[in-house]
């Protein structure tokens, strides 16, 4: 699913528009070193019923559950930082896989698939038990 990446062009920087998802192990990751208050949770959507994914929060979403309106491109990704990720050294595993050099059209679903099974299922419902805010 591509090679792992370590480009900081413009276009590469761009991709940081859009927070990269995880895997079910990185998001314990990122949680276990204090960043869980920085995620949300998302979803893919599928015919046969969405698959949720806990990833880096955009501004105003952090402990909360994405917006419905797919994106706002006016804010990055939380860990963009002076156009670098602040977590690099822990970059989830879209980012790392993502390769500006040619087109990935999977690469999103492909990491949502990693969460479509029982571990992934345990890491959304341990992150929205921990840190997932309660409205109202």
């Amino acid at each position: 699913m591509g090679r792992q990446c370590e480009c900081t062009c413009e276009r590469c920087i761009r991709m940081c528009e859009r927070p990269c998802w995880p895997t079910p192990s990185e998001t314990l990751t990122l949680m276990a070193k204090g960043y869980g208050t920085r995620l949300m949770k998302d979803w893919w959507v599928r015919a046969t019923g969405d698959i949720y994914v806990i990833c880096p929060a955009i501004p105003g979403y952090e402990g909360r559950v994405a917006p419905d309106s797919r994106w706002d491109f006016t804010k990055p990704c939380i860990f963009l930082k002076d156009k670098r990720c602040e977590i690099h050294n822990i970059k989830p595993y879209e980012g790392r896989k993502a390769d500006c050099s040619k087109r990935q059209p999977t690469l999103h679903m492909d990491t949502a698939l990693l969460w479509d099974n029982p571990k992934g299922i345990r890491v959304v419902l341990e992150w929205t038990e921990r840190f997932l805010i309660k409205e109202g």
